[in-house]
């Protein structure tokens, strides 16, 4: 029996892995489709800034951080700011980085 329990375990931690390793990949491949604009809104969004931060750090306009926030929600398939961040939180930390590509 205990060895049963140990292989059912083992299959439901699999499983788990698997299920996080596909959400990751689809965040991934998400993320690329974003323009490096868009992934420098998307990094300052998801540290909790401002549009008129952004704006200011970035040298644009407010009315064209909300059209690239628009295009990262659309584009990451984010329903509100809440899931948008929980995307950002499971991309490998090196695609986190400003400018990564």
């Amino acid at each position: 029996q205990t060895l049963l329990d140990a292989v059912i375990a083992g299959i439901a931690m699999d499983a788990a892995r698997r299920e996080e390793a596909r959400i990751v990949k689809r965040n991934v491949d998400r993320l690329e489709t974003l323009t490096p604009r868009e992934r420098e809104v998307l990094h300052e969004v998801a540290h909790g800034r401002l549009n008129k931060q952004i704006a200011f750090d970035l040298a644009i306009s407010e009315v064209t951080v909300k059209l690239h926030r628009g295009n990262v929600m659309r584009k990451m398939e984010a329903a509100s700011i809440g899931e948008l961040i929980r995307a950002w939180e499971t991309l490998p930390e090196p695609m986190r980085e400003p400018g990564a590509n």
